[in-house]
């Protein structure tokens, strides 16, 4: 709870700067997302409020966080870092989105960018030492090395997005799910399919949320786009549930 109050001091505080002449920009004008830019404290409010609420699964996990720890089901190692790095990235895309959103700041955007490739990347990466029977610092420093690299050709490529990025990653990734249960070195359970139908459904959503889309009204609160966050709260909680049910898998 601590880290939501600072960010939102910070937002605050942002606010109070006058956000950026980017910002100041967008007022008034109906983006790719949909929603109406608003003068004031938050430029979209329903898109904003929704991505702050992916905090959620965040929240939950640390309000479990001794149950994880103490539980002799729960046999995987290094408990207390797999959770900070988890609702770390959790955190790190809720903020990102609401910052997007709330002030259409190009940094929020870029901070949007990075969060949501650092955290999906964390299951990704725990599939494939899993296929590559390596270890957990293996897969520490292939995720930081991935991070930087993706997020950082994102950043100076001009038609290469964190969507693209999506669209190449998410079936990678089931392929691998598939191959380390052949292999015997995990489970396709119940979460992961779970994540794999509700993501579909959430970019479907993100999808008719977009500005040329006949669904799009740019003066409703009811807006698509929020709802494909509201859907990766569960997404996310999903991805934990298949995480913790096997990282007991990988070497020492």
């Amino acid at each position: 709870m601590a880290s939501i109050v600072v960010f939102l001091i910070f937002y605050a505080a942002l606010y109070e700067a006058g956000f950026d002449e980017r910002s100041e920009r967008k007022i008034g004008k109906v983006m790719n997302d949909c929603e109406m830019n608003d003068e004031g404290l938050v430029r979209q409010p329903t898109n904003a409020i929704t991505g702050l609420a992916i905090c959620i699964p965040a929240l939950v996990i640390l309000w479990r966080r001794d149950d994880y720890m103490e539980s002799e089901t729960l046999t995987f190692q290094n408990k207390k870092m797999e959770i900070s790095l988890y609702v770390g990235s959790v955190l790190a895309v809720a903020f990102g989105a609401t910052l997007s959103h709330g002030t259409k700041m190009k940094f929020g955007g870029q901070l949007d960018t990075a969060a949501m490739i650092i955290w999906i990347l964390i299951p990704i990466t725990w599939t494939l030492i899993r296929v590559l029977n390596k270890s957990q610092k293996f897969r520490l420093r292939l995720w930081v090395a991935l991070s930087i690299i993706i997020y950082s050709y994102t950043l100076y490529s001009g038609n290469f997005g964190v969507v693209d990025f999506y669209f190449l990653i998410i079936p990678i990734w089931i392929i691998l799910e598939i191959v380390a249960h052949y292999l015997e070195r995990g489970c396709i359970n119940k979460w992961t399919i779970q994540a794999t139908i509700f993501f579909g459904l959430a970019y479907i959503s993100r999808t008719i949320g977009e500005r040329d889309s006949a669904f799009c009204n740019s003066e409703s609160m009811w807006q698509w786009h929020g709802v494909w966050h509201l859907i990766c709260i569960y997404v996310i909680w999903c991805i934990w549930m298949h995480i913790i049910q096997n990282l007991s898998i990988s070497k020492d």
